[in-house]
């Protein structure tokens, strides 16, 4: 008999842990996410003002009923900079010479961004690791 009540209870509390794991697991999913997956290095590209851009294709979803309008800062490795782009702590990215880009609400996008600075006239590397980190500024585009 006494195996009976704890089997009950035991499965009582494995249905509570699996009712707040899935209530967590959807509350988490409404808001913007980055997808690391699904985002890449693109290329880079010289320019005849001295200046070396260098590209990168960022994924978004946005789990949320609100479109969004953002804009990217982002941190590389100074290591892997340093050599054929004057280094800065964060570099503004821009899609298509704009400085925010629309997610639109429930959807997922690919965002191309564009990082510039100043060229040092060395070889430029064929892949640049991901930012190390992301300043991510949100406008909620009212509907």
């Amino acid at each position: 008999m006494n195996y009976k009540k704890l089997t009950v209870f035991l499965l009582l509390i494995s249905f509570s842990v699996c009712i707040f794991s899935c209530k967590n697991s959807a509350e988490e999913e409404k808001t913007l996410v980055w997808i690391k997956e699904k985002s890449y290095f693109n290329g880079y590209r010289l320019t005849d003002k001295g200046t070396v851009i260098f590209d990168y294709a960022i994924c978004f979803h946005n789990y949320t009923d609100d479109d969004f309008e953002i804009s990217l800062q982002a941190q590389f490795k100074k290591s892997e900079l340093e050599s054929w782009i004057e280094y800065e702590k964060f570099y503004e990215g821009k899609n298509s010479g704009e400085m925010y880009s629309l997610i639109p609400a429930l959807s997922e996008v690919v965002i191309n961004y564009s990082f510039e600075g100043k060229y040092l006239s060395e070889i430029v590397p064929n892949s640049i690791s991901f930012p190390e980190e992301f300043i991510i500024a949100t406008k909620i585009i009212e509907k």
